[in-house]
């Protein structure tokens, strides 16, 4: 069950696609109920998430074995690669703690 973890014992046995937590996730993207942006079966192969830090994105660029040269901006650089290839930027929120 999809809100187990969330409830614990306070919610009636059910199938997980049935869950009433699961089916209240709104996806941003497909605009349909059932799943957020994250599990979104239509964009699943077609965007980047990356963390929104500096740093991040930086670690993020070597990877894909983009150079950056000193004083080019790193997000700048990211939304051309993004561009290029036909995928969607996704932003993940920096924790807080």
């Amino acid at each position: 069950m999809h809100c187990d973890t969330l409830l614990g014992g306070f919610c009636l046995p059910h199938p997980d696609h049935k869950c009433p937590l699961r089916q209240s996730l709104f996806c941003s993207e497909c605009s349909l109920f059932g799943h957020d942006l994250q599990a979104c079966p239509e964009k699943m192969g077609k965007r980047l998430l990356v963390r929104d830090s500096d740093s991040e994105i930086r670690k993020k660029l070597q990877s894909l074995n983009i150079v950056i040269k000193k004083g080019q901006p790193s997000k700048y650089i990211l939304k051309q690669y993004v561009k290029e290839k036909g995928l969607r930027l996704v932003y993940q929120p920096t924790s807080f703690t």
